[in-house]
């Protein structure tokens, strides 16, 4: 008797666990070279979704590839959001990047939080045989909504 209901306790528990867990999200923006941008949210499991008030941690981050698929520069906005069904907000946000192309250089790399957004801005600074050739602003913005829903 204990058993059983040791694992119907069990049972409920991870099912609710497996649906707290969000899954992540890709966008693909193709350049006309075949190059392209992808952004995804990276979600670790939330709270029970039964509870009243949530504070969750989340990441965005897009990365732009060739078109072979090598990776050229990343730039990731990771915030920390409270909802309750009623409210929102972004409690703090912080920045990371990667750049492992010798011919591409991040800079001006800043992050910030307004109502329930968290910013992520760069430049991406393109550059031949030593020669500057052009810029390319960065933004990643996550959202949370007062349902916990991101974007």
């Amino acid at each position: 008797m204990k058993s059983g209901f040791l694992c119907v306790i069990l049972s409920l528990f991870l099912s609710l666990n497996t649906l707290a867990c969000d899954t992540s999200q890709s966008k693909e923006y193709i350049f006309d070279d075949g190059s392209y941008i992808i952004s995804y949210i990276s979600s670790p499991p939330s709270s029970l979704p039964f509870l009243a008030s949530t504070t969750t941690t989340k990441s965005k981050t897009s990365t732009y590839k060739t078109s072979s698929g090598r990776t050229i520069w990343s730039v990731t906005v990771t915030g920390s959001f409270t909802y309750n069904g009623n409210s929102d907000k972004c409690t703090n946000s912080a920045i990371s990047s990667t750049c492992p192309d010798s011919n591409w250089k991040l800079s001006n790399k800043s992050t910030s939080k307004s109502g329930a957004t968290a910013t992520a801005s760069a430049i991406a600074k393109k550059y031949a045989n030593g020669t500057y050739i052009k810029s390319v602003p960065i933004t990643v913005t996550l959202t949370c909504s007062k349902t916990g829903k991101f974007s």
